[in-house]
């Protein structure tokens, strides 16, 4: 009986020596294949964003509205203005009971690709020191919230105050060259800013050259939407286009291929993976 019971027990022994063989000689096999199934979904991730990519170009190429993320509480609820109507015109005129009129509210709406004309004005807001300066007007395409908006004007008038020209001048028959300022802003104050913030021109006059770092907190912008205009369709550029579109469709294709090909792999390995588990 001892010699039977060693017998049962080294037949256990290769059985289960075979069975982890085969086991490890499966799996083995199975790591090149998921290996490369991995790689072929990054690859096709990738392709996807290079497509996206091509996609966005060929809409900024084409006339198309920038890709801008903007957060839903960044964007400022404007509302639609209202006209006044002809019936309160004639109201207020007559001299009658009803004189309200509805006055139209101003449109501060810049996210749209229309062409606009914006008449805008620099306020500095400085308790003891408040001032308006000159109002302008700029035509805008872009496609904005009012931050943005904001932000850049604000920025463009402080480098127009930094701007100096060179002015050469005769000093005892001798040509001296002088640096000025080529700003157009006057100091609107007596005292303020130091002198650090003051430059005269060619002509002598005292011009604006910036603000302290701790005052530029204080600078606004009041703007309004004058008039909107249809941009006209582009109408060059047409072989770029086309370019951009044969590459959008070879990418296409390719990401069909690599998807077949993915699809059949994991077909395979899971094919694989039942005969191994079948030879347990």
């Amino acid at each position: 009986m001892p010699e039977n019971g060693n017998v049962e027990v080294e037949r256990d022994a290769r059985r289960y020596v075979t069975r982890g063989m085969a086991w490890l000689f499966g799996e083995m096999f199975l790591v090149p294949i998921r290996t490369f199934i991995f790689g072929m979904e990054r690859l096709l991730e990738t392709m996807k964003a290079f497509q996206l990519a091509s996609d966005r170009g060929m809409e900024l190429m084409a006339g198309g509205p920038p890709v801008v993320e903007t957060k839903p509480e960044e964007i400022p609820a404007t509302p639609p203005p209202i006209l006044e109507s002809s019936d309160s015109k004639r109201r207020a005129a007559s001299g009658g009971p009803e004189t309200e009129i509805e006055e139209a509210k101003m449109d501060k709406d810049l996210n749209d690709d229309m062409l606009k004309l914006v008449r805008y004005k620099i306020l500095f807001v400085k308790r003891g020191y408040e001032h308006a300066f000159g109002e302008e007007e700029s035509l805008v395409s872009d496609n904005m919230d009012g931050s943005a908006f904001t932000a850049w004007k604000i920025a463009e008038f402080i480098q127009r105050l930094a701007k100096v020209e060179t002015v050469v001048k005769k000093v005892n028959d001798k040509e001296e060259s002088h640096t000025v300022s080529a700003s157009e802003i006057h100091v609107p104050w007596t005292g303020y800013p130091s002198a650090e913030y003051v430059r005269e021109d060619r002509h002598g006059k005292k011009r604006l050259t910036g603000f302290p770092e701790s005052d530029k907190k204080y600078l606004r912008l009041y703007y309004e939407v004058l008039e909107r205009y249809n941009r006209q369709k582009l109408r060059y550029e047409e072989d770029h286009l086309d370019l951009l579109r044969e590459q959008t469709r070879y990418i296409k294709e390719q990401k069909d291929c690599v998807c077949e090909m993915i699809t059949e792999l994991k077909h395979t390995q899971t094919h694989t993976h039942t005969e191994a588990t079948g030879a347990h």
